[in-house]
C-alpha cells in the first residue's frame, strides 16, 4: 500500500511564504511582520470608529479627529525618516 499526503493549502501557502522570509533579513522580516500587524490594526480601528458613529456622534467626530492627526504626524515622521 502507498501512502499519500496532502498538505492542505492554508499549510502550503504558509511554508511559501516562509521559504520567501528564509531569504529576508532579519529586519526585513521583522518589518513584514510588523506592517501586517499595523494594517490588521488600523482596519480594527476602523471598524470601532464606525460601530462609534452611530452609537455616540459627539465621541465619534472627537475620535475621528484624534485618528486623524495620529496620521498625520505619522506621515510626518516617515518623511522626516527618509530624509535622515
Amino acid at each position: 500500500t502507498e501512502t499519500i499526503q496532502v498538505v492542505p493549502p492554508e499549510v502550503q501557502e504558509e511554508l511559501e511564504q516562509l521559504r520567501k522570509k528564509a531569504g529576508q533579513s532579519q529586519n526585513q522580516t521583522k518589518y513584514a511582520l510588523q506592517f501586517e500587524q499595523l494594517k490588521q490594526d488600523f482596519n480594527n480601528l476602523l471598524r470601532t470608529l464606525l460601530d462609534l458613529q452611530s452609537e455616540d456622534p459627539e465621541i465619534h467626530k472627537k475620535y475621528k479627529t484624534a485618528t486623524l492627526n495620529m496620521l498625520t504626524t505619522m506621515s510626518k515622521l516617515i518623511d522626516q525618516e527618509a530624509m535622515t
